[in-house]
Parts: C-alpha cells; sequence; structure tokens
C-alpha cells in the first residue's frame, strides 16, 4: 500500500500544504477503473473540467491518460495506462478567512478490528480522529478493491463521512470529521478549482429553490462526492497559463522565476497556485440555476450554478486564457455536459420548478427520514447520515441500490445488507407497505 496518506489542518491556512505522514507516497495504479463508485466499470467522472479532490500536497505515482511522467508499477490489478505523477496542491483563497473551522465533534472509538488486513487502517483512522486540528484523511489513489471497502466500513465505524473523489486513476477515499465547515480554498488535481463550504451551500440552496430530481443529483454525487466546485483552469489552460506566466512582470514578485523555468512539474504547479492565491479575491458571485439539454445523448440534462467571478476573469484575460463560464455543477442525468455555453443564457426564471414532488422532497428532514426508515428494518440507524451524503435523498430514492452501493456506503454486516437488499428486492410493494 502507497505511504502517501495525508492529514488535512483546514486551519493553518499558511501555505495550503497539509501534514504529511510519511512524506513520498508510494507507486502504484489506481485500484479501481470506474469514476462512479469504488467499483470497476466505465467511469462517469472522466473530464478533467469537473473532477475533483481534496488533498494537499501528498505525493504518489499513478497511471493516468495524458499529462506523462515517472514511471511506477504496483500488482493492483489495474488496467495499463500512460503513467503520470499524481499530486494536489491547496492554497486558501485571498483574504478568506482559513482559520475559523469548526471544533470537530468527538468521533467514535471502535473496537480494533481482527482482520489483519484492516488493522493498519484502523490505526490511520484513529490517529486522524485524535488529532484535534485534523479534519480531512486522504487516502492514496493505489488502494485495490477489497481495501477500499474495509476503508468505508471502518470509517463509517468511526462516524466519519467518507466518499470517494475523482475520476480513475485519480479517484481516492476521503476521510472527513462530520460538522466541519471547510474554508474555500484553491485545490490542483489536474486541473484547478475552488472547493469549500460556501460552493457547497451556493450548490444545495439552489438546488432546493427549483426542485431539481434527486435522482440527477446523486449521480453527480457517484461522481464527486457530495462535495462542489467551480473549476478555474482546465488541464490543456494551466500548460498554456505556465507559459504565459513568466512574461507578466506584475506577478513576478510571487514566484521564483529559475523555479518557473526549470522546476519540477509540481514545483511548477505551485507557483501557479500562489499566484492565483494572490491575486484571485472571493467576489465570486451566484446568478442561478442554469440547465442545459443535449438531445443527441437521450435528452441528457445538466444543472449547475451560473456564478459571475471578475477577478476570476481578470487573471484569466491576462495569463492569455479565454474568456470561461465560470459555474457549479450541481446534477446531470446520465453524465456531465460539456462544450457549451452555462453563462446567464441558460438560467431557468426566477420561482420556476422543475418538479413539484422534488420541490416538496427538498423540503424534509432526510436524515430523519432514513434514521427511521434503517430503524424499521432493523438496521443501524447510524448509516442515515452517510446516505444523504451520498445523495439518497429518501426512502424513495432507495430503488436501485444495489450490494456494491452498500460497499461504498460502509454498510459492512451481511446480516445489514440481507435486509437493505431485502427491501430493495421488491421494492415498489415493500415501499407502498412502509409508507402506509
Amino acid at each position: 500500500m502507497a505511504d502517501s496518506e495525508q492529514f488535512h489542518d483546514v486551519s493553518r491556512g499558511n501555505n495550503g500544504r497539509g501534514r504529511g505522514r510519511g512524506g513520498r507516497g508510494g507507486r502504484g495504479r489506481g485500484g479501481n477503473r470506474g469514476g462512479s463508485s469504488d467499483r470497476g466499470g466505465r467511469s462517469q467522472g472522466g473530464d478533467h473540467r469537473d473532477q475533483q479532490n481534496q488533498q494537499s500536497g501528498s505525493r504518489s505515482r499513478s497511471n493516468s491518460d495524458s499529462r506523462g511522467g515517472r514511471n511506477s508499477r504496483s500488482n493492483s490489478g489495474a488496467r495499463p495506462h500512460t503513467e503520470v505523477n499524481f499530486f494536489i496542491v491547496r492554497r486558501p483563497l485571498k483574504d478568506h478567512n482559513t482559520n475559523q473551522v469548526a471544533a470537530p465533534i468527538p468521533s467514535t472509538i471502535p473496537p480494533e478490528p481482527e482482520v489483519p488486513a484492516a488493522k493498519e487502517f484502523y490505526q490511520k483512522l484513529k490517529s486522524f480522529v485524535q488529532e484535534p486540528g485534523q479534519v480531512v484523511y486522504d487516502f492514496p489513489n493505489s488502494l485495490k478493491l477489497s481495501q477500499r471497502q474495509k476503508v468505508h466500513a471502518l470509517a463509517e465505524q468511526f462516524d466519519l463521512d467518507h466518499f470517494s473523489r475523482g475520476s480513475n486513476p485519480f479517484r481516492y477515499i476521503c476521510a472527513q470529521k462530520r460538522n466541519v465547515a471547510l474554508p474555500d480554498e484553491w485545490q490542483y488535481f489536474g486541473y484547478v478549482g475552488l472547493f469549500g463550504s460556501s460552493i457547497d451551500n451556493i450548490a444545495s440552496s439552489h438546488v432546493k429553490q427549483h426542485g431539481v430530481d434527486r435522482a440527477y443529483i446523486r449521480k453527480r454525487v457517484k461522481r464527486d462526492g457530495p462535495i462542489h466546485h467551480v473549476t478555474l483552469m482546465t488541464r490543456p489552460e494551466i500548460n498554456s497559463a505556465l507559459k504565459n506566466l513568466e512574461s507578466i512582470k506584475e506577478y513576478e514578485q510571487y514566484f521564483e522565476k529559475e523555479k518557473l523555468e526549470n522546476g519540477t512539474e509540481q514545483e511548477r504547479i505551485e507557483i501557479l497556485l500562489n499566484v492565483i492565491g494572490q491575486v484571485v479575491g472571493d467576489d465570486y458571485q451566484p446568478l442561478g440555476l442554469g440547465k442545459t439539454v443535449r438531445a443527441e445523448e437521450d435528452n441528457n440534462v445538466a444543472y449547475f450554478v451560473v456564478i459571475n467571478w471578475p477577478s476570476a476573469q481578470e487573471l484569466r484575460k491576462k495569463l492569455g486564457l479565454e474568456p470561461y463560464h465560470f459555474h457549479v455543477t450541481v446534477a446531470f442525468k446520465s453524465n456531465d455536459i460539456h462544450g457549451v455555453s452555462k453563462d446567464e443564457s441558460t438560467l431557468l426564471k426566477s420561482g420556476s420548478v422543475e418538479s413539484q414532488k422534488e420541490l416538496a422532497a427538498s423540503q424534509k428532514d432526510h436524515v430523519a427520514e432514513l434514521k427511521q426508515f434503517l430503524k424499521s428494518i432493523d438496521v443501524s440507524e447510524n448509516l442515515a447520515q452517510t446516505f444523504v451524503n451520498m445523495g439518497y435523498l429518501g426512502v424513495d430514492t432507495l430503488k436501485d441500490l444495489n450490494e456494491m452501493d452498500l460497499f461504498d456506503l460502509g454498510v459492512d454486516s451481511a446480516s445489514d445488507q440481507e435486509k437493505i437488499l431485502g427491501f430493495v428486492k421488491n421494492f415498489d410493494s415493500n415501499i407502498a407497505k412502509y409508507q402506509k
């Protein structure tokens, strides 16, 4: 197993790096092929423009698609890819308070598992929950399927939020202490985006206002996890920005020219994030919920919050990049839609509702609803928060739940799996009886 796991202390905010445990990461191929869950299969998150990850300064080696890099070897069973460096960089948003983080609630310390293969993950999570200033823990992207299942199950026992992020070969599991507001911060993970609780709040508020289909919301969550982001630069644009950066004199104060010209890929990315962190502010404004439809893809539909962001647009202009339609993707029917306008022309009318049924559902307390359901089938109601985090917003959204989804949710007990899948097997008749 790679040794690149990282604690992230989001309250530090000094240089964006997390506290690394183990220095340089191991080398290996990502353990799954799918972008929508921790199992194999076709990726749903393959476009770099909408991948998400939250990690700080961790380094590991992974196979990828197009960026080139150092070679690596592993026996995790993934299909061969062109090999690249896998690393993530984080920097705080300019003038944004990164020091005010809500104190994590006390986490449960479960008994140590008897299975030897789970002991190492248990100790890592135990150390994490006992660090009061640490709120996020990122596992390496090299875990095999069986290891991922153990991590999800253990994180659930520790009463942590846990989810997979990004697209293969960059997909990995993130564990996070519950009820902690994350500050706005820049993250590089093949692209550059802004993440944070304020972005999540923008997304959730707009979805609730317009009654977006919960199945579409869950589709995005399967790809990205429950967190949202605004893309600043795509992968190809980063290369152009780095080429143009050295000719912009007003930015020279933020980097060493020698490193920009001859540094490693990660050093050059860190320079770019430093510049972004200095010149782009939190002047972003949500304009409303946008919608686009692609008829040739079985009327695929995507929803997004349109964002106006003057300082970010100005940076792109100075770096020689085209104007960009900033947005926060919140839901899609089958997959995200790219190569189309996501500007003010796509906005839904104020007060318009996509579905009255979904609008009514959005007002419910889904955690309480799921707790009541799980209790009724004699399954731990503590799982309710994770179900909601992963887009199961109500009992009526469980129809397509399968065994592999339960592993992603951390449902490790064979008995609990049997009870849940038994309900789903005859879903229509069972839910009719339950709702009576």
